[in-house]
């Protein structure tokens, strides 16, 4: 698998839909008036994006096309 992704994404795992940091995560990204995608990935897709970022983390944001980990490095890069 390839994560080439060119915009902004959040990632989300279809196990936790009402995943608390993915509604934050969307809610400082409008603030900041990023346009965005939602992906939500099952256990098998969620597993092959962690062996790209090493990363375990809910969400995984790709911030225009670079990966930066979840909910508390999006803050501190945007706040």
């Amino acid at each position: 698998m390839d994560l080439n992704l060119k915009g902004t994404v959040i990632i989300k795992h279809i196990n936790y839909p009402e995943c608390d940091k993915c509604d934050k995560c969307a809610e400082i990204l409008l603030e900041h008036g990023i346009k965005f995608g939602t992906i939500i990935a099952d256990k098998s897709i969620f597993g092959e994006i962690m062996k790209i970022t090493n990363s375990q983390n809910v969400p995984q944001i790709i911030l225009n096309g670079e990966y930066i980990g979840g909910y508390e490095e999006l803050t501190n890069r945007l706040n």
